[in-house]
């Protein structure tokens, strides 16, 4: 990930987007006390370009700036997003195993912010 070409920008600005209409087509589950994102799906991602993991963050970063979140959840949801990515990169070997931090740090730190926050 050292060298960063404007494709890269614009795909993690598309990825970005996805991300946030997807959060916006689904608001209805996205936010509140229980959350489902089908927007985390995109997380798979990461397995085929690892820069991915930047647009992910954005675009959970701006979904939850947009569409009202609690300044914890902007401050944490993002976080785990990019914990979570860098997770997966250095399992990448092994996918079945990897695709479980997603759910693991989204599990515990955005279950904290929706306990604590909400």
């Amino acid at each position: 990930m050292k060298t960063w070409t404007l494709f890269d920008f614009a795909r993690q600005t598309m990825i970005a987007a996805i991300y946030a209409v997807l959060v916006y087509i689904f608001s209805f589950a996205s936010f509140g006390l229980i959350q489902f994102r089908v927007a985390e799906v995109l997380m798979i991602l990461v397995f085929f370009d690892r820069k991915s993991v930047v647009g992910l963050t954005i675009g959970v970063f701006v979904s939850s700036l947009i569409y009202g979140a609690i300044p914890l959840d902007l401050i944490f949801g993002p976080i785990a997003t990019a914990l979570a990515g860098l997770a997966m990169i250095m399992l990448k070997k092994k996918p079945i195993l990897a695709m479980i931090f997603p759910a693991l740090f989204n599990g515990i730190i955005i279950g904290y912010v929706l306990t604590y926050g909400y």
